[in-house]
């Protein structure tokens, strides 16, 4: 991995207006932003020094973020929560 500190990440969770030349979307994985969520949050796991800001667009306009959080965090708590703070965005 490249980042040392920071790490932001805008994930397309809709389908794109482009078509790749095999006629696929060019938004390749359109899934929800949760699950998105759950795939970096794994991931994260083998970077705990580094803060993650996942945004997640729903349309090219309109999304959510997440709060930004560095894994460790995670292994320093006391209790374990599957729940996370979001932020809706709509230009």
């Amino acid at each position: 991995m490249l980042s040392k500190k920071l790490l932001v990440i805008n994930v397309a969770c809709y389908n794109a207006a482009a078509l790749l030349p095999n006629g696929e979307n060019a938004h390749i994985t359109v899934r929800s932003p949760d699950w998105w969520k759950g795939v970096i949050d794994a991931v994260a796991i083998k970077y705990p020094d580094i803060k993650v800001l996942l945004i997640c667009s729903q349309t090219f306009s309109k999304g959510v973020i997440f709060q930004p959080f560095k894994s460790k965090d995670w292994h320093s708590s006391n209790r374990y929560s599957t729940s996370y703070k979001t932020i809706n965005f709509n230009s």
